[in-house]
């Protein structure tokens, strides 16, 4: 991972480009989630690692699941969706 990083960092600033770290999240999408990995850094600061954002609207997780997604674009049926993925959680 952090060769393709020191890639992308050279790229940018061939093109004159800087990446923005306050603006930049790192998600893992593998069982290696689980694991300690480094985090990654750049010379303007470090990457934060996430484990779900929201990108065009959608809200994405590490699991890939549609739940967060749901229940937080229409708050009025979580409790509903809730009890049909967890019957035991309502």
């Amino acid at each position: 991972m952090s060769t393709f990083l020191s890639n992308l960092l050279s790229w940018a600033n061939e093109n004159d480009m800087e990446i923005n770290t306050t603006k930049t999240k790192e998600m893992i999408l593998s069982p290696l989630a689980r694991s300690n990995l480094p985090f990654l850094s750049t010379p303007t600061g470090t990457i934060e690692r996430v484990t779900s954002f929201k990108l065009l609207g959608l809200q994405i997780d590490a699991s890939l699941s549609w739940a967060n997604h749901i229940i937080l674009a229409n708050p009025y049926n979580s409790k509903s969706f809730s009890y049909a993925i967890f019957p035991e959680a309502a």
